[in-house]
């Protein structure tokens, strides 16, 4: 069973598709392992700031198998949050809040972006 192709979304069968679910396994295992090393680590403070560098890259692949540029924005903003949050000073506060405060907006901005961009082309057709 496929997907919808209309609106850029492409069918199950594609390169595309296939690309993504090789992506997305590769970030699962790449998260697992390197969380468990970090963990044994004592470095905790440093998952949120991983994870959201993978969601960045997942972006990356979620904008060729939906056919919408704006995912790759997305990807790129997220990425960055992620290295930042990474390097700001940790005596000011934790990498998972500097993620969550400087993350939020992405996710935000970018779902409005869509939402109006959904809603005009709605009004279109």
């Amino acid at each position: 069973m496929g997907v919808a192709t209309t609106a850029g979304i492409q069918a199950t069968g594609t390169v595309a598709f296939t690309l993504y679910l090789i992506v997305f396994w590769a970030e699962v295992v790449i998260a697992a392992v390197v969380s468990f090393f970090l963990i044994r680590a004592g470095q905790t403070e440093n998952i949120a700031p991983l994870i959201l560098a993978i969601v960045g890259i997942h972006f990356f692949a979620l904008a060729v198998v939906f056919g919408q540029p704006v995912l790759h924005l997305a990807g790129l903003l997220l990425t960055i949050v992620a290295v930042v949050a990474f390097i700001l000073p940790r005596g000011t506060a934790a990498p998972s809040f500097w993620c969550g405060i400087l993350g939020a907006p992405v996710f935000l901005g970018i779902g409005l972006w869509c939402l109006l961009a959904g809603r005009s082309a709605l009004a279109v057709g």
